[in-house]
């Protein structure tokens, strides 16, 4: 994997919630959600599966293992039962602001990083719960 300076991203860190920007409010249907992602970015959720899951990504690659799993898991939480229903929340521009993203990946490109997965890499998530319930 390569230094952190070379990897492009599309997620930013995230900032606080402002309800109003330039006088228009920023509401949105998935507002139950937002508790659950500043929670995964308070126990450091990204950086727990990329010590626990060891995929290695291409150098110049956009999104990274936990990025994915990251915007999948939030889709299931709201009922996504999909790869296209958990990614069609994140065109939602305040969920967007809110947990940091910029761009959202195709379904094709999350399908595609999901099926460089080997047996390893699953056995190594089942051990991702252990791990975030003692951070907890």
């Amino acid at each position: 994997m390569s230094p952190k300076g070379d990897r492009m991203s599309a997620r930013k860190p995230t900032g606080k919630i402002n309800y109003a920007n330039n006088g228009t409010p920023n509401l949105t249907k998935q507002g139950g959600v937002v508790p659950v992602i500043k929670f995964l970015d308070k126990i450091k959720f990204h950086n727990i599966l990329n010590s626990i899951v060891h995929h290695e990504c291409p150098p110049k690659s956009e999104y990274q293992l936990s990025d994915v799993v990251f915007l999948v898991l939030i889709g299931q939480i709201v009922g996504g039962t999909n790869m296209a229903q958990c990614l069609v929340i994140w065109t939602d521009v305040v969920l967007r602001r809110t947990a940091g993203w910029i761009r959202i990946p195709y379904p094709t490109t999350v399908g595609r990083i999901f099926k460089e997965l080997k047996e390893g890499h699953i056995n190594e998530m089942e051990s991702l719960v252990h791990k975030m319930r003692q951070h907890i």
